[in-house]
């Protein structure tokens, strides 16, 4: 575990206006700060540097956005093997403040060389193979970046896709929309500070997988709101949180994530197949299968709606009608995108969208150190492991921390903070189950089965 801050060892400019390629301009010791941002829903890293300009290097390098800056990063800077190393195009200035008539700070925009080059060239190609394998091809030829692949195949199998003009993070953006597991998960392309290689990752391996941090990350007010407690270890102290946009099952619900159906209608034999969507199969699913064992924090199970005569759990009306088109044997006995339409794999198009929201149902922000993070590779898409007092000021059941609220989340998006001799990061948390442990009753109607 580390026991230094992390900080920035090395700070390279390049451009291709230097006469010699190889030539670099040192601003190490001007930056004032650096902040890079991971996101479980992108496929590269985006972020924002300060530097401290008494070279007047707007003027003197023709500042035109292509410039490249590299940053090495450690917590040993006698250690050169153990260091994240990340090159960033500088592609927009975004704010010029003057300290004085001959010193400026420049807040520089910053985005991984692959978008850039994402943002070049659109693609229309034809491709056979199965969704994981056509976005590592994409992201190979036409950004030569390579993909990891943290999760089961894709249980759509080998389809034949043509991709129609699009920009190739798109292309590949909407190849893993269209991807599941067997259990309807949805798949996630995201990059990682870590790692010059692309992830890809599901929800099911994600809720799966172990936490990272065997000490859970607790409210800093814990040990003086309740004397007797433990506090928490530095690097795992919650330094700020916040609870925002809390259990908006309406929103999910006007998405069509709590009860819906859809329907597909083959243009070519004129056939329409329909299925009835309800959230509390997939989540029924997911208890069977041990994805979730502890209780459910995305819906209430027993909440009837009484709609004039009408009275039903909400899962049962139909908030939302999906419909999609195919056309059977377009590409022979090749399945195409639309296809592959039975009665499971057409309802598995609305549940891996309904488990995404059901992720971003109970976020939270929480503020902590990253020295942890860093030194044991922590990024989105990976589980963490907290403690939240509750609010009671009397308490007498022995239980001193928020059963809803604490327990294992999921990082959805990160932004680490570095100036001098400090990191600090910021990370969104969501979950899908509380840690409750799940109640003695029978939760669902029978007929879910």
């Amino acid at each position: 575990m580390s026991q230094q801050p992390y900080s920035i060892v090395q700070a390279s400019l390049s451009s291709a206006k230097f006469l010699d390629k190889d030539d670099t301009l040192d601003l190490t010791n001007r930056i004032i700060e650096l902040q890079l941002y991971e996101d479980v829903d992108k496929a590269f890293i985006t972020g924002k540097v300060a530097i401290l300009d008494d070279l007047d290097l707007v003027n003197v390098l023709k500042f035109r956005g292509t410039e490249k800056i590299t940053f090495v990063i450690s917590n040993d800077i006698n250690n050169t093997e153990n260091v994240i190393k990340k090159t960033f195009i500088m592609h927009r200035i975004e704010q010029v403040k003057k300290e004085n008539e001959r010193r400026q700070a420049l807040i520089i925009s910053l985005v991984e060389p692959h978008f850039y080059h994402n943002s070049l060239t659109k693609i229309s190609k034809s491709y056979t193979n199965s969704v994981e394998n056509i976005v590592k091809t994409i992201c190979k030829d036409e950004l030569n970046k390579d993909v990891f692949q943290i999760a089961q195949e894709t249980s759509l199998g080998s389809i034949k896709v043509v991709i129609p003009y699009l920009r190739p993070l798109a292309a590949c953006n909407w190849l893993v929309d269209r991807a599941s597991t067997i259990n309807g998960s949805p798949y996630f392309l995201h990059a990682s500070v870590f790692s010059e290689d692309l992830m890809l990752r599901n929800l099911e391996s994600m809720l799966m997988a172990p936490h990272v941090n065997r000490i859970p990350y607790k409210d800093s007010q814990i040990q003086e709101e309740r004397p007797g407690s433990v506090a928490p270890s530095s690097e795992f102290q919650i330094e700020a949180m916040s609870f925002a946009d809390l259990h908006n099952t309406l929103g999910m619900t006007r998405n069509g994530a709590i009860g819906s159906m859809i329907s597909n209608t083959n243009i070519g034999t004129g056939t329409i197949q329909s299925q009835k969507f309800m959230i509390a199969s997939i989540l029924e699913k997911y208890k069977k299968k041990n994805i979730i064992t502890t209780y459910q924090n995305v819906y209430e199970e027993f909440n009837k709606i009484e709609i004039g005569d009408k009275v039903n759990l909400d899962y049962a009306y139909n908030s939302e009608n999906f419909h999609t088109l195919n056309s059977s044997g377009t590409y022979e006995n090749q399945k195409g995108y639309y296809d592959d339409v039975d009665d499971v794999n057409l309802v598995k198009r609305v549940e891996t969208q309904a488990r995404r929201l059901a992720l971003l149902k109970n976020t939270i922000d929480i503020f902590v150190p990253g020295a942890f993070l860093f030194a044991n590779t922590v990024g989105v898409g990976q589980k963490v492991k907290t403690q939240f007092l509750n609010s009671k000021i009397n308490n007498n059941d022995g239980n001193e921390f928020d059963q809803d609220r604490s327990g294992d989340y999921i990082i959805l998006k990160a932004k680490h903070v570095f100036t001098t001799g400090t990191l600090k990061s910021a990370l969104t948390l969501g979950r899908v189950s509380s840690s409750r442990e799940l109640p003695n009753i029978d939760q669902y109607d029978a007929s879910l089965g």
